[in-house]
C-alpha cells in the first residue's frame, strides 16, 4: 500500500523561529496536535482543610513528595499531580506539578494520607487559569498605619483595620505611602484558625505570601504597588501583613466568587497548533502534546523541541507532563514567586516526578524551564545526541519532508533537506532522518505505568569508502532526558519512559558504549555491502545479499579468491538476490523488538557498475509498474561503483 506525502517548506534566510512553526504546520497535517484543554489548575485557593491538625508519620517529618495524584475531586477534573514538602510535621510547600484539565474553579482535591507521610488526608480548593468578563480594577492607597483610602465592590474604603471587598476576576492595586518602612505590604494567606498571628504553612513568613500576587513584600513608603488578581477559585478570605512585623491594624481583604456564567477557562494547545509555544524568546520552542494511550494515566507524551545556546541544531526534550503557563502564571515575574507555596512553581516547564520524568530537577528551580540557555550542562538536556540536523543552510530553502505509512498512519518518517542546495550525494543536502515512536505495546508495558517517549534516527554512517562499506543507523533513544556530569556520561535518567526498560543500568546509564549505551541511545548498524578485503565486526546486524561477482558469493570452501569473479560464472544471474527488505525492525537490538515498520517502508540494496551516481532523496526505484518506491535516506559510496543501502517508502 502506497504511502501519503506532506512539505513543509521555509524560505531563506530562515531563522530558529521558523524551524519551530515548520514543525507545527507539519504535526497539523498529521492531526498530532491533541485537542484544545481548559480547567487547567494553577493554585490554590483560600483554605486548605486539615492543616494545624495532621501529624507527620513518624519518620517522615522532613520530606517532599513531588508528584501526588488525587485521592478524589468533587468535578470532573484529571491528570493533575501536587508538590507536597512537609518541615518538622507541618506542610511546608504545597505547588501544582502537573496542571491537568476539564477543572473548575473552587473544585475539592483530596490527597491521600497515605501518599503524602501523614496521618490524615489533605484537601484543598484549586484555582483554574480562566478570565473573568464582568471584572473590575481597584485601587486603595494606605497611609500613616495602613489606614486605608479608596474603593471596592462595596463602595469606599476607609480607616484601619478595614476590610476590602472584589470578586475573582478583580484587580486590586494596593499602594504603599505608609509612615515607615517597617508597615510593608503582601498579601497572605489567612491561618486555619483566622487569627493573624499564625502562619498558613508552617511558620515561616515566605510560606504564608499568597502566590499570585505581584510586588509582594512591598516596604516602599513612596508609592510602591502590590497586585493581587484572583483566578476563579480563590474566593475566600485574606491578610494583608509586614514583611516582618505583626500590626494589629492591617486590613483583610475579601474575594466573593465570580458570577455564574462569567468564567471562561483558558484554552492551552489546540488541533492546529502546539500545547505551548514561544517562538520570539532567544530560544524559541514549540511543546507538543502528543496523545498515545487514550484514558491512560500516562498516555499523553509531551515533546519539546527548542534551541540550546550556540547550536543550529533543534534540540529535542521528552517527558510525561508540561506546566505550559508563563512565567509566573502569566501574572508576575517577581524573582522568586516559584518559592511561594500554593502555585504552579517555575512557569513553561517539564511536570513529573524528579529522576522519573524530569532528570535531576525540581519544579521550582531554575533548570526546569524551556529557557534551553546550556545545551550541554542544562538537567532537561540529554547532550548533542539530542539533536537534530537541520543542516543549518540559512540562506537555501528547507523541506522537512513527511512520510505517512498507508498501512499503520500512526507511523511517520520525517527528514531534512535543502532542495537547492548543491550537492554531489545525498548526505549533502539531507539531514535529520527521524521517527517519533507512535505505537501501544501492551505485551511490554502499560501507559498507566509508563509513558511512550523515544525516537529512533536513521544516520548515514560517517564513512563509506569502499573499504568500510556504506551502512545505515538507526540510533534509538531509550533512556529520555538525562543529566550530563562528565563528559559522554549520562545519570539520573527519566525511568518513567517505556523504553528505558532497554536499558541494563538503573542508576546511570553506564560509562562506556556497549553500544553507545552511555549516551542514552542504542545503536543498530544495517550494512550494505562488506567488502570481502575487510574485517566484518560480528556484533554488525546483517542483511543476507547474494551477488555471483561480489562477497560473499565469492569465497567457497577451498576455492582461491579472485578478482573477477570467473569461476563463479556458471551460477548466473538468477543467483543474485534483489528483494525489497521488509518488516524492519524499529531497532534490531532491542529484544523483543516493540515494533515492526510497516511494509511500506523497505530497504533496497543497489549495485551500479558505474562511480559517481548522485542518489537523492526524492529519486524512485521501480521493481515493476505497481511497485515504486521513493528514496528517504541511505548510504552508498562512488569510488569503484556505486553501491549502499537506501531506506525507501512505497509510493506506488
Amino acid at each position: 500500500m502506497a504511502i501519503s506525502t506532506y512539505r513543509v517548506s521555509i524560505a531563506p534566510t530562515w531563522t530558529k523561529a521558523d524551524i519551530i512553526n515548520q514543525w507545527e504546520d507539519a504535526f497539523e497535517w498529521l492531526d498530532w496536535h491533541g485537542e484544545e484543554k481548559t480547567g487547567l489548575i494553577v493554585g490554590f485557593g483560600a483554605t486548605i482543610n486539615n492543616q494545624s491538625a495532621v501529624v507527620a508519620v513518624e519518620g517522615n517529618a522532613n520530606t517532599y513528595y513531588p508528584d501526588v495524584f488525587p485521592k478524589s475531586t468533587s468535578g470532573i477534573g484529571t491528570g493533575a499531580s501536587f508538590h507536597v514538602s512537609l518541615s518538622a510535621g507541618r506542610i511546608s510547600q504545597l505547588y501544582v506539578n502537573r496542571p491537568g484539565y476539564g477543572y473548575t474553579g473552587g473544585e475539592l482535591i483530596t490527597l491521600d494520607a497515605a501518599d503524602i507521610g501523614r496521618t490524615h488526608d489533605l484537601s484543598f480548593k484549586v484555582a483554574i487559569a480562566a478570565t473573568v468578563s464582568n471584572a473590575v480594577s481597584y485601587a486603595v492607597t494606605f497611609t500613616d498605619t495602613y489606614n486605608a483610602n479608596g474603593t471596592d465592590r462595596n463602595g469606599v474604603v476607609s480607616g484601619t483595620s478595614t476590610t476590602i471587598t472584589i470578586r475573582e476576576g478583580d484587580t486590586l492595586e494596593l499602594v504603599n505611602n505608609n509612615s515607615s518602612s517597617n508597615y510593608g505590604i503582601s498579601v497572605c494567606w489567612m491561618s486555619p484558625t483566622n487569627t493573624i498571628s499564625e502562619g498558613y504553612l508552617g511558620n515561616s513568613y515566605l510560606q504564608r505570601k499568597f502566590w499570585n500576587v505581584i510586588g509582594q513584600n512591598n516596604n516602599n513608603n513612596a508609592g510602591g504597588i502590590t497586585t493581587f488578581k484572583p483566578y476563579p477559585g480563590q474566593a475566600g478570605e485574606y491578610v494583608v501583613l509586614d514583611d516582618y512585623y505583626t500590626h494589629s491594624s492591617v486590613p483583610r481583604i475579601v474575594v466573593e466568587p465570580a458570577l455564574a456564567g462569567s468564567i471562561s477557562s483558558t484554552g492551552y494547545g489546540s488541533t492546529t497548533t502546539f500545547y505551548a509555544k514561544n517562538t520570539t524568546a532567544t530560544y524559541p520552542y514549540g511543546v507538543l502534546r502528543h496523545e498515545i494511550a487514550a484514558n491512560k494515566k500516562f498516555g499523553d507524551t509531551y515533546r519539546i523541541f527548542g534551541f540550546g545556546a550556540g547550536s543550529d541544531n533543534l534540540t529535542l526534550w521528552v517527558g510525561s507532563g508540561v506546566s505550559p503557563f508563563k512565567s509566573g502564571v502569566e501574572l508576575s515575574t517577581d524573582s522568586g514567586f516559584q518559592n511561594l507555596a500554593g502555585g504552579s512553581a517555575l512557569g513553561e516547564r517539564m511536570a513529573g516526578n524528579r529522576y522519573l520524568d524530569m532528570s535531576d530537577v525540581f519544579i521550582n528551580n531554575s533548570y526546569a524551564t524551556f529557557t534551553f540557555a546550556n545545551a550541554y550542562y542544562n538537567s532537561q538536556t540529554v547532550d548533542a545526541d539530542s539533536r537534530i540536523s537541520t543542516g543549518a543552510n540559512f540562506e537555501y530553502p528547507l523541506d522537512l519532508n513527511i512520510y505517512r505509512s498507508g498501512l499503520d498512519p500512526k507511523f511517520v518518517v520525517f527528514s531534512y533537506k535543502a532542495p537547492t542546495l548543491s550537492s554531489t550525494k545525498l548526505r549533502d543536502n539531507t539531514f535529520g532522518t527521524i521517527i517519533f515512536h507512535n505505537f501501544t505495546n501492551t505485551d511490554l508495558w502499560d501507559n498507566d505505568d509508563v509513558f511512550l517517549g523515544g525516537y529512533t534516527e536513521i544516520l548515514y554512517s560517517d564513512s563509506e569508502t569502499y573499504s568500510t562499506g556504506p551502512r545505515l543507523i538507526f540510533k534509538t533513544q531509550i533512556a529520555g532526558n538525562a543529566y550530563q556530569y562528565s563528559g559522554n556520561t549520562r545519570s539520573r535518567p527519566s525511568k518513567r519512559m517505556a523504553e528505558f526498560g532497554y536499558n541494563y543500568s538503573y542508576s546511570s546509564i553506564g560509562n562506556t558504549g556497549n553500544p553507545d549505551w552511555s549516551s542514552g541511545f542504542v545503536h543498530y548498524d544495517v550494512s550494505a555491502i562488506n567488502n570481502p578485503k575487510s574485517t566484518v565486526s560480528e556484533n554488525n546486524a546483517r542483511i543476507y545479499y547474494r551477488s555471483k561477482t561480489d562477497s560473499p558469493m565469492r569465497s567457497r570452501g577451498g576455492d582461491s579468491q579472485t578478482t573477477d569473479g570467473n569461476q563463479w560464472d556458471n551460477v548466473g544471474s538468477g543467483a543474485d538476490f534483489n528483494a525489497v527488505i521488509k518488516g524492519i525492525p524499529l531497532n534490531g537490538n532491542l529484544i523483543p523488538v516493540p515494533y515492526y515498520m510497516p511494509d511500506d517502508f523497505v530497504l533496497i540494496q543497489f549495485h551500479y557498475s558505474t562511480n559517481n551516481a548522485n542518489i537523492q532523496q526524492g529519486d524512485t526505484i521501480t521493481i515493476s509498474g505497481s511497485e515504486v518506491y521513493t528514496v528517504i535516506t541511505g548510504s552508498y559510496n562512488q569510488d569503484e561503483n556505486t553501491r549502499g543501502i537506501l531506506f525507501c517508502a512505497r509510493t506506488t
